[in-house]
């Protein structure tokens, strides 16, 4: 680490780096570099091709050593990176570092922490010099080590932004990897927050029914394939003054961006004067888990969706940390209701003729809308409900198969509801 880099040979490099790391595989990248400012640093760094961790083994020891002036001062120093960068293995020689006889015990915990900031934003420049010779050989790499820049993400506040420069994610306009660099690139004109969704995939998050007015406004969005994800960028809050914001928050948070609004359909929605006490009658029926209705001015195909104080992925996460905090999380909810779908319209023609019916398959709709929006609620009940309904629903079917007549609930409902409307 001493010598000129312009001396030192690949094969050289490699052997070394096996020796220190005592591996046959080879490295992915590698820093040799040397500088006064802000200390007399020469240092001979390593970033590994494979990660250990992935596979559930325990975490990596700090395989970084500590010389001064060739001198070996502490093997496996830990404190030489933050925590996150323990992946990196090689030497680091600082001139400036002043140690005592036994060179056991640091001195001066200043240049220490200098020394520990300096290679931090060295090894993230380096990062992202790789990232402009090979974009395709980083994106490989991420996909290993993406765990460890996550977990910078949410512990170093300083380097938070140098950190999003590294990540990749997919959008719903990509199948590739994309950096927030090119996500900031393909926002349209005006376009204030840099949206996202957690979904395990591409065709997951396309189904999601809050991203309907995003595909009709041509906005991209983020996808984050893990809860983790989310934490992440809320940690950081934004990047290049863009707020980061999930499509799952409230409409008013993210209508801004959008070009369409999705209205009341005046010949097959409700009638507007019936959307309040039929409003009013979902919200007594599901309280106390709804405490609010809403008229959805986003939702096309389904019929409902429930807007909590947190996202779908944090309750999840909330869900497998703490208890408490999770129950808290699913108090006082909001449930948008797609006033154009055809279930939502028929249950308000149902309820005014055979409520005990209606108030059972509204019921029945709003488990399906927990269980897509990840809350638990009472199986045992829900399957109790659903034979229930299964039951009605052959009792009607097979009703007329005597006289050859077999009649259906809906045209039933459609019927009596017109009768009572004439009335």
């Amino acid at each position: 680490w001493y010598r000129d880099k312009r001396e030192v040979g690949d094969e050289e490099y490699d052997k070394f780096y096996e020796n220190l790391a005592n591996t046959k595989i080879p490295f992915k990248f590698m820093l040799h570099y040397s500088t006064d400012v802000p200390l007399s640093i020469k240092a001979l760094l390593f970033i590994p091709s494979t990660n250990t961790e992935k596979f559930g083994m325990q975490q990596e020891a700090s395989d970084l050593h500590l010389y001064c002036r060739k001198v070996l001062i502490k093997q496996k120093c830990s404190e030489l990176l933050p925590h996150y960068l323990r992946f990196v293995k090689g030497v680091v020689d600082c001139e400036d570092l002043p140690l005592n006889i036994s060179r056991e015990n640091y001195q001066d915990s200043h240049l220490m922490a200098k020394l520990r900031n300096a290679l931090t934003r060295r090894v993230v420049k380096l990062l992202e010099d790789e990232i402009q010779k090979d974009e395709e050989k980083y994106n490989k790499w991420y996909d290993e080590f993406s765990n460890f820049l996550k977990e910078g993400l949410t512990t170093d506040k300083e380097n938070g932004e140098l950190l999003l420069k590294l990540t990749r994610y997919k959008s719903t306009k990509s199948t590739k990897l994309i950096s927030l660099d090119d996500y900031i690139d393909s926002m349209k004109s005006g376009q204030k927050n840099i949206y996202f969704i957690v979904a395990p995939n591409q065709q997951q998050s396309l189904d999601s029914p809050f991203l309907e007015t995003f595909k009709e406004s041509n906005l991209p969005v983020l996808i984050l394939p893990n809860h983790i994800d989310e934490i992440c960028l809320k940690n950081v809050n934004e990047y290049r003054g863009f707020k980061f914001l999930n499509i799952e928050s409230n409409f008013e948070e993210v209508s801004g961006d959008l070009d369409s609004k999705i209205a009341v359909d005046k010949d097959h929605g409700i009638p507007e004067s019936e959307i309040t006490p039929f409003s009013l009658w979902v919200k007594s029926e599901l309280s106390p888990t709804i405490s609010k209705v809403t008229i959805s001015k986003r939702l096309k195909t389904a019929p409902a969706v429930i807007v909590g104080q947190v996202s779908s992925s944090m309750r999840a996460m909330l869900a497998m940390v703490d208890q408490s905090q999770f129950e808290q999380a699913t108090r006082d909810q909001s449930i948008e209701i797609n006033p154009n779908h055809p279930v939502i319209v028929k249950l308000n023609k149902l309820r005014k003729v055979d409520i005990q019916t209606a108030t059972l398959l509204l019921k029945e709709v709003f488990d399906h809308v927990m269980l897509q929006s990840g809350i638990p609620f009472d199986i045992q009940k829900s399957s109790t409900r659903s034979y229930k309904i299964l039951e009605m629903l052959l009792d009607y079917k097979t009703s007329g198969f005597d006289d050859g007549q077999p009649q259906i609930i809906v045209e039933d409902v459609e019927k009596k509801s017109a009768k009572k409307d004439k009335k």
